[in-house]
């Protein structure tokens, strides 16, 4: 999930060897800091069952869940796509095909940058050509697959009570869990996203029967934004050994924020789609442009420590995941960050639903009850996503939790 430790983390965790220890003095300074909650947020002094260095059956099922899903959504695009074809619908069908491998090309690019730094191409040319698979492959379903293998041989190993090969595998596990947990939300934001727009467009425009596999597509979409962020902050907190696992009580609110924030986003977008569907484009591309330029000029984020370029481009993608949630890449306070970016997609928000009560098309206009459904809903979920986010800040962040406890304990 997009918290204060996320990015840099990630980035950072990339950098640290396979084998490497997990000691706190070895990790990243950022891992550390205390808008992370370092200073007070249940550091380990002493045994818990989370750092026992194995993985739980919960954990080998979300990875098996996770492939799943990822499987599912691609051929059902691919079914969608060809469902269009058949019905002489070529733009849509071309459409669906640009949502769904334009991005898959940007997260695999991604993905190969991470295992050239990561040192996954040496080794001789068998390991190299088994990464290379990987990489070409992962935008279906292999990226997991190493994780799932770790995580049972790691199962394995505890069962048969060798510790130093299940630690062994433990690091595996957590390591290849930290490569692949930023590039979910791009999955998330750089295609999921934008290919249910499209899909929810088609929708509201068409006027024949809507099909199954429709139906199943945009529910599917619901189902992977929250499984999404609930498997990134599993992922965050697991690989930061003075780190506790927060129950799903206190990460609840924080999905919720993001869910319903992107959720939101998705409406708002998706109306001018149907009005505007070329100016949508150009104002998305404007907004991710702007933001990734703002974030590479402020914030500097080090996805690659050789090719400056590299970075700016990082830069770019993280722009067109900011078109649906914020994701912070600098150890600091972000209130304002947060503060100037909602102003900034509430009254883009606000201006969407402006321009689809103004011009949307008459057959949505037929019915009223549902038209305002609409235009309410794209109102209503980003401000109960807002109110979850002061929610959590208030309630249930780690060092509100840490504070109260500190409180009753003395």
């Amino acid at each position: 999930m997009a918290t204060k430790e996320s990015i840099t983390a990630i980035l950072e965790w990339i950098k640290i060897t396979h084998f490497g220890s997990m000691n706190k003095s070895n990790l990243p300074q950022c891992m550390e800091t205390e808008t992370d909650g370092i200073s007070t947020d249940e550091i380990d002094l002493e045994s818990h069952p989370w750092k026992e260095k194995t993985v739980s059956w919960w954990d080998v099922g979300m990875t098996v869940i996770s492939i799943l899903i990822r499987v599912i959504a691609v051929l059902l695009n691919i079914k969608l796509a060809v469902d269009y074809y058949q019905q002489r619908e070529q733009n849509y069908c071309a459409w669906t095909v640009a949502c769904l491998f334009v991005p898959m090309c940007v997260t695999s690019l991604i993905y190969a940058k991470m295992c050239h730094q990561d040192k996954k191409f040496d080794g001789g040319i068998s390991k190299a050509s088994r990464t290379a698979l990987l990489v070409i492959f992962s935008s279906l379903f292999l990226r997991y697959w190493n994780s799932l293998i770790y995580s049972l041989k790691c199962k394995r190993s505890e069962l048969r009570g060798n510790r130093d090969e299940q630690l062994k595998y433990y690091k595996l596990t957590i390591k290849e869990e930290s490569d692949i947990s930023l590039i979910r939300l791009f999955e998330c934001f750089m295609e999921t996203a934008p290919q249910k727009i499209l899909q929810l467009s088609i929708l509201l425009m068409q006027k024949n029967l809507v099909t199954g596999t429709q139906v199943l597509s945009v529910s599917l979409y619901l189902v992977s934004v929250p499984w999404t962020l609930f498997s990134y902050n599993r992922c965050i907190r697991a690989a930061q050994p003075n780190k506790n696992k927060l129950s799903y009580w206190y990460m609840a609110p924080q999905i919720c924020w993001h869910f319903c924030v992107s959720l939101s986003r998705t409406l708002c977008i998706t109306f001018v789609v149907l009005i505007f569907p070329i100016w949508i484009i150009v104002a998305c591309v404007q907004h991710a442009v702007v933001l990734g330029f703002l974030t590479y000029i402020v914030e500097r984020p080090q996805f690659s420590s050789v090719i400056a370029c590299h970075n700016f481009l990082f830069c770019i993608a993280l722009g067109f995941v900011y078109i649906f949630i914020y994701i912070p890449v600098k150890e600091e306070p972000t209130r304002y960050k947060y503060a100037l970016y909602y102003l900034i997609c509430s009254l883009e928000n606000f201006t969407c639903v402006g321009l689809f009560i103004f011009y949307a098309p008459g057959y949505l206009r037929q019915s009223v009850g549902f038209f305002s459904t609409l235009c309410t809903l794209a109102i209503v979920f980003y401000y109960v996503g807002i109110c979850c986010m002061c929610i959590y800040y208030t309630r249930y962040h780690p060092n509100v939790k840490a504070g109260r406890n500190m409180k009753i304990n003395s």
